[in-house]
């Protein structure tokens, strides 16, 4: 009979006779299951305690608390980017905080400037280029933070003609690369 690790654990602690007995023994694996079933539930639990580890019904939990509604048809990445959002909205709104809400999307770099003789935020997604999939959660969670007499302009970063001569970058290359018209809107080189 193979014994569990759990089981093997109990054993070393009895005295032989114990260990020699096929009834303690098959008495002990059934203890050592429920052991390390309680172990497994136990690190769930604590994953659950972290937004940044949790998952499922931790999630849900998490977007309860924080008033956020429970999409489950969302990844678990852009559920924890939307908790971490909100837990790093509150306080005095500035240039730095609203990068930090906007960072904490998977997505990557952003730059954040205020204009406010024009009553405007800027942010502009630099790396990865393009548009980001999470852009309407990325609006909601800054629409969220800031006063509502403030306009916030969104911009991104393609490849435009320029930074292919910058790079020294020619059709041939981008041929041989296999780089598509779609593709080089957003391409960079490695």
């Amino acid at each position: 009979m193979s014994l569990s690790e759990s089981t093997r654990e109990i054993l070393a602690m009895l005295p032989t006779a114990f260990s020699e007995s096929p009834r303690f023994q098959a008495l002990l694996d059934v203890i050592g299951s429920t052991l390390e079933a309680v172990r497994v539930d136990q690190a769930n639990r604590q994953l659950q305690r972290f937004v940044s580890t949790a998952t499922g019904d931790g999630l849900a939990r998490w977007e309860k608390d924080f008033g956020l509604p429970v999409l489950v048809d969302k990844s678990d990445a852009e559920r924890r980017s939307r908790i971490l959002a909100k837990l790093r909205g509150p306080g005095h709104l500035n240039a730095a905080l609203i990068q930090n809400v906007a960072e904490a999307w998977v997505y990557g770099t952003v730059e954040v400037t205020q204009q406010p003789e024009q009553y405007t935020i800027t942010i502009k997604f630099v790396d990865p280029r393009g548009v980001p999939s999470t852009l309407d959660d990325v609006e909601a969670a800054i629409e969220e933070i800031k006063p509502a007499h403030l306009a916030v302009v969104y911009q991104f970063t393609f490849t435009v003609v320029g930074d292919l001569i910058t790079w020294g970058t020619t059709c041939s290359d981008l041929v041989t690369q296999g780089v598509t018209v779609d593709a080089l809107r957003t391409w960079k080189p490695a």
